[in-house]
């Protein structure tokens, strides 16, 4: 009779080593402002905070780095790959964070900004993982995050504000007519509209309630929907999330 022997080998698991440390450091720029009227900023990984200041000739850009490593020194040598980019082409200045493509990949690499910025300025602002936050601004207004919360004020007469994963709440001051769209697909919208605006709104949710403001007309409204014109009713705003109720005040 044939006997079979079993063998069992060890085996050995490799120790995985996570960059449980952090490197940051904050870097603050001035610039001049008379020839800026449009502002594009881009963060992949943190937050936006743009700030309107009547009566500024400059604009103060503060910048909060941050990186991780699986030792001190090598999150400081991470730190030191990473750098602010102040790019102007006519009016446009753009500010974003960069670093050697795919030397930080799992070291979670981050840039806050915060600026302060003449009113009159027209702004794209963008963050990947972070939230963004604009008061005080006068002018065209385009908000956009994947994973993260838009707030905040602006006099503009167009908004496009979007939000993969996360709470919209705006106050659109101005007059004249509105245009714009403002989603998110996960997340409520709350919104607050100058009486001295117009526009035609369309308000809807997938899963949710939609609450209309106390002065309209025109309007069709169903718990999930909403159709209205308010003031001279010149606009159109679109106004949508999937998940999450709307508020329009």
């Amino acid at each position: 009779m044939r006997h079979l022997s079993l063998v069992v080998l060890p085996l050995f698991a490799t120790a995985c080593v996570f960059p449980n440390y952090k490197a940051s450091k904050v870097v603050e720029y001035t610039l001049p402002a008379d020839q800026i009227t449009r502002l594009q900023c881009d963060s992949h990984n943190g937050d936006i905070t743009v700030t309107g200041v009547p009566g500024a000739t400059e604009i103060a850009l503060r910048a909060e780095l941050s990186v991780r490593g699986t030792s001190q020194s090598e999150a400081d040598s991470n730190l030191h790959l990473m750098e602010v980019v102040r790019d102007t082409k006519g009016d446009l200045l753009h500010v974003f964070g960069r670093h050697p493509t795919g030397s930080l990949n799992n070291r979670s690499p981050n840039y806050r900004f915060v600026l302060k910025v003449p009113t009159a300025m027209a702004m794209a602002l963008e963050s990947h993982n972070g939230d963004i936050v604009t008061t005080g601004m006068v002018g065209t207004v385009k908000l956009e995050t994947h994973n993260g919360d838009i707030q905040g004020q602006a006099r503009t007469n167009h908004v496009t504000a979007l939000s993969h994963n996360g709470d919209v709440n705006l106050r659109i001051d101005g007059e004249g007519p509105l245009d714009g769209e403002i989603t998110t697909h996960n997340g409520d919208i709350d919104l607050a509209l100058a009486e001295s605006l117009g526009t035609r709104l369309e308000a809807s949710t997938h899963n949710g309630r939609v609450s209309p403001p106390a002065k309209l007309y025109d309007a069709a409204i169903s718990r999930r929907k909403l159709s209205c014109s308010i003031g001279d009713g010149k606009g159109r705003l679109v106004v949508d999330t999937h998940n999450g109720d709307v508020v329009v005040r």
